[in-house]
C-alpha cells in the first residue's frame, strides 16, 4: 500500500531519562534523521498515481547508492519522493514500462537518475531516457 511518510522531528535526549545516551550522541542522531517521504519505494512496486509522485521531482536512484553515500538522505531525499531500481538484478525493459507510466501519469517536475560508476548502473540512465 503506498503511503507518504513524514519526517518526525528527532527528540533530542538530555540523558535524564536514563537511557545512557550522551547529549553529544543525541545531536549525532539529529544529523541522521530519515528525510524518507514515501513508500514503498521499489519502482515495481510503486503505484503510478501515487499521490506523492504528483509534479515532484523525483529522485531513481541504482538500488546501491543509499549504501555508498554516508549521507544519501539529507543530500538526495529532502523534500524528494524516491524510485529505486537495479538495471542489473531486474527486467529494464518492465522498469521502462513502468517509469514511462510514472511519468505519464505524475507528471513530474524533474527526475533526477542516482547512480553509481560502475558499468550496471549506467542501464538506469537508459531506462530514464526510454521512458
Amino acid at each position: 500500500m503506498a503511503r507518504s511518510l513524514k519526517a518526525s522531528p528527532a527528540e533530542a535526549c538530555g540523558c535524564s531519562c536514563g537511557c545512557g545516551e550522551s547529549q553529544e550522541s543525541a545531536a549525532s542522531a539529529e544529523a541522521v534523521k530519515s528525510e524518507l517521504m514515501n513508500w514503498p519505494v521499489q519502482l515495481k512496486l510503486v503505484p503510478p498515481g501515487a499521490p506523492y509522485l504528483k509534479g515532484a521531482d523525483i529522485l531513481l536512484a541504482a538500488d546501491c547508492t543509499a549504501f555508498v553515500v554516508p549521507d544519501f538522505h539529507r543530500r538526495y531525499l529532502r523534500n524528494r519522493p524516491v524510485l529505486i531500481a537495479c538495471p542489473k538484478l531486474e527486467d529494464t525493459e518492465l522498469q521502462i514500462v513502468k517509469l514511462a507510466e510514472v511519468i505519464r501519469t505524475a507528471r513530474p517536475a524533474a527526475l533526477t537518475v542516482l547512480r553509481m560508476e560502475v558499468p550496471c548502473c549506467g542501464g538506469l540512465v537508459r531506462v530514464a531516457e526510454e521512458a
